[in-house]
């Protein structure tokens, strides 16, 4: 079509189906219908869009596992070493619960050192602590009743230079399962039948005897 525009406009006044025909010849009308080319390995992953936040994700927060600064020790090998006596490692026992659930039970071996002292600005140790951190042939044990708190004094212990703190495994709850007898008060009670059978074979028979200390490491990460 040709001419000025006023002729052009008129024409098309006349013939609204140029309009259309002359539309159809610009682009292609199938460009949305074009298929992605494939992205050779990566063609198996899939898009996805990342909204941010939202009710699904803040529902349910997931906790972070607290990292361990701390070496552990088993059950077994605590008492090895209680009853043993090894000259080439002491242990200092620490009770790391309350005053009050101290006196109720408590290891004979242990010595009261509530976790609360920690948040003190000033003397947050006690003695026997600072006699013996970081000092050669010595481990710092400590233990509540089902390590709900000693991870936590751990960790701050081993953070405030305490190198050579160690955590009992399981705590005052499980060392009573294995049937251990250096227990003064009255022990948490079992939760199972093997538990209990244990605890009443070594009441009846007395101190447990230890066992073999061939090779067998006393403390683990």
């Amino acid at each position: 079509v040709h001419g000025t525009l006023s002729e052009c406009l008129f024409f098309f006044r006349l013939h609204p189906s140029a309009i259309l025909s002359s539309m159809n010849a610009i682009g292609n009308k199938d460009i949305l219908q074009k298929r992605i080319p494939s992205m050779g390995k990566y063609g198996e992953i899939e898009a996805k869009l990342d909204t941010g936040g939202n009710v699904l994700k803040v529902r349910e927060p997931r906790r972070p596992q607290e990292e361990e600064l701390f070496k552990r020790m088993k059950c077994s090998s605590l008492h090895r070493l209680l009853t043993e006596h090894n000259p080439e490692l002491r242990v200092i026992l620490l009770d790391v619960r309350l005053p009050d659930d101290f006196e109720i039970c408590h290891l004979m071996e242990a010595t009261s050192y509530p976790y609360t002292m920690l948040s003190r600005s000033t003397n947050e140790f006690i003695p026997v602590i600072y006699q013996n951190r970081n000092k050669e042939g010595v481990v710092i044990v400590i233990y509540d009743y089902d390590e709900s708190i000693a991870i936590n004094v751990g960790n701050q212990m081993f953070k405030k230079g305490i190198d050579n703190v160690v955590v009992l495994s399981g705590g005052l709850k499980k060392y009573s399962r294995e049937g251990f007898s250096n227990i003064y008060g009255t022990p948490p009670p079992p939760t199972s039948p093997t538990a209990s059978t244990r605890t009443r074979r070594s009441n009846s028979t007395g101190a447990r005897s230890a066992p073999s200390s061939a090779s067998k490491p006393y403390f683990r990460r």
